[in-house]
């Protein structure tokens, strides 16, 4: 796997290292990952498939001719660089490459979501399981 990552996708060892734990969870846990993409060619690629089926993640493209579907690729990309990138230190890609595990955590830990009631997403999964053991809708 480290081979492909290196010649396939042009890592070096040291974002290869840093790309590992991303998918520890997904390939220990059961829990399945998915991958939302466009069609676009290098995302429909056989190969970028395979690459992702060997992390345990799921492929899964966007409708044709979907708006709604990019626009929540978009709006989630558009709130990531507005209340996480903009702060960050951009001196380098490997600085900016360092700080993103901070930053997911924060989004999915801690940051508020207006669609989900004002709760992290990780709150709202918590909401989600505590109500169904207890049979409420």
């Amino acid at each position: 796997m480290q081979e492909f990552l290196s010649k396939m996708a042009g890592l070096n060892d040291e974002k290869i290292n840093f790309c590992s734990p991303l998918f520890i969870l997904p390939l220990s846990s059961g829990i399945e990952l998915e991958f939302l993409s466009d069609n676009g060619g290098a995302f429909r690629a056989k190969d970028t498939h395979a690459l992702a089926k060997d992390l345990g993640i799921k492929p899964v493209h966007t409708p044709v001719c979907s708006p709604q579907s990019n626009g929540i690729a978009e709006s989630f990309v558009n709130t990531f660089k507005r209340d996480y990138v903009s702060q960050l230190d951009r001196s380098s890609a490997d600085i900016v490459l360092r700080q993103m595990p901070a930053a997911f955590k924060h989004f999915n830990e801690i940051h508020p979501h207006s669609s989900l009631g004002y709760k992290s997403p990780s709150m709202y999964r918590e909401e989600l399981m505590r109500r169904a053991q207890i049979g409420v809708n």
